[in-house]
């Protein structure tokens, strides 16, 4: 009997709601990054017969790119927008639960799985300035309900160097 777990690589811009019909996304096999460069990208997953499995990764990414993972978690929001004043281009103007908050999870570390409803894990991998140009895989292992499930994100290093960023960032709360 299939355990009904969907995995899918989708860009970091991607806001994973809860509820989401992801029968329509495109996963993401990978992207192009400079020298010294941090690329992003995450992983949805749902699914299970079990109202909630157990499950850990592993990540193997080439010398030279460093790794983080995250895991989304959802904060309330009780009033999105102004009904009278959005366009279209809102993804919900509904109350609800939003994807918003990272939480660093580590190697190894247990997260749930929920039957039916839809999670991330956001992936942040910063490229060393010393790198070869190529292209390089980060491998994501997840075990559940002793399955292990991999997915592979393709990063083309091109053969340039970010320039220092001279970009002034305020943030006024």
């Amino acid at each position: 009997m299939e355990n009904n777990f969907v995995f899918l690589q989708l860009s970091s811009l991607h806001k994973v709601f809860l509820n989401e019909d992801i029968t329509n996304l495109k996963e993401e096999e990978g992207t192009a990054a400079l020298k010294g460069e941090r690329v992003s990208y995450q992983i949805l997953y749902t699914g299970g017969l079990e109202r909630r499995a157990v499950a850990s990764y592993s990540i193997k990414a080439p010398e030279g790119i460093d790794v983080k993972v995250s895991k989304v978690g959802n904060v309330p929001c009780e009033m999105p927008a102004r009904r009278y004043e959005c366009d279209e281009h809102y993804l919900s103007i509904e109350p609800g639960l939003y994807p918003d908050v990272l939480y660093p999870i580590e190697e190894g570390e247990i997260f749930h799985i929920i039957r039916g409803n839809k999670h991330s894990l956001y992936i942040t991998a910063e490229i060393s300035k010393d790198i070869e140009a190529g292209e390089y895989p980060v491998t994501m292992v997840i075990d559940t309900e002793g399955k292990k499930y991999e997915k592979t994100f393709c990063i083309k290093v091109l053969n340039a160097v970010l320039p220092k960023q001279y970009l002034t960032y305020t943030q006024w709360f």
